[in-house]
């Protein structure tokens, strides 16, 4: 069988798998000692990578992760399942003290993985199940992620193609769903009113990784009341408290 060689599809392999294989984030310095490349070469495939999307550089510090179209290599994919595994029992406390059905989800690209979800008694049956991919711009989890990655990630997914609608409430411009972003960033939390459906309301916020990006989001599903009202504030707090209990959790076991 005929072997055909690409030196910089190697070198760009060996890239990928030296930041799927690290702690953390890494330096230029880092990786082109990881791969054995001059810093040169390094950054110009670095550059190549982080334009097609499967490396992530950080504007702020300049460390160098795996990008959105990497998650499904090992490293990222196993720090998604460690995180679902460890909010399980905080996601099932939330559901039971709020009475909402509550769901935990990663994003992949333009659309967010259901990674798990508990019903509660009395809670809302959803519409969709373990596994399912849903459209991020139109779903609570999605925004909340969205919002928190730079424009200029977000936009390329919109670029060619409108945000598919699906109600007369949908974003189907991405104009209206980058304002929709900013307030939600503003927030800190985003807000789902039958944008997805007609009959399905939702709240979301994030959940911190281990990574320098964030890759998961909560949410609770039922009847929004309006922002600021005490039942409102009070969802929001519930919701917090859940993911603060799961960080505080995760700093001990490490």
């Amino acid at each position: 069988m005929a072997r055909y060689a690409n030196t910089s599809l190697d070198r760009g392999m060996a890239i990928l798998e030296a930041l799927a294989s690290s702690a953390g984030p890494q330096t230029l310095t880092e990786v082109s000692d990881a791969v054995g490349l001059a810093r040169s070469t390094t950054f110009r495939l670095l550059a190549v990578l982080k334009g097609l999307g499967f490396v992530h550089k950080n504007p702020d510090n300049g460390l160098y992760s795996l990008g959105f179209k990497a998650y499904r290599l090992g490293q990222t994919s196993r720090v998604v399942e460690l995180l679902v595994r460890e909010a399980q029992p905080f996601i099932q406390s939330l559901a039971h003290e709020t009475g909402l059905t509550s769901y935990i989800a990663s994003l992949e690209g333009p659309q967010v993985l259901i990674c798990d979800f508990v019903e509660p008694p009395g809670g809302l049956k959803l519409p969709f199940e373990v596994g399912m991919r849903l459209d991020a711009h139109a779903n609570a989890a999605g925004k909340a992620l969205f919002a928190a990655h730079r424009e200029d990630e977000i936009a390329p997914y919109f670029r060619t193609h409108a945000p598919r609608r699906y109600t007369r409430h949908t974003h189907s411009s991405y104009d209206a769903l980058r304002r929709d972003l900013r307030e939600t960033t503003v927030k800190g939390y985003a807000v789902e009113r039958g944008e997805m459906r007609a009959d399905l309301e939702a709240v979301a916020i994030t959940v911190a990784s281990t990574l320098d990006r964030t890759i998961l989001a909560i949410a609770t599903v039922g009847k929004i009341e309006a922002d600021g009202s005490p039942a409102f504030l009070r969802r929001v707090e519930h919701m917090r408290r859940a993911v603060n209990n799961l960080y505080k959790f995760r700093m001990m076991e490490d």
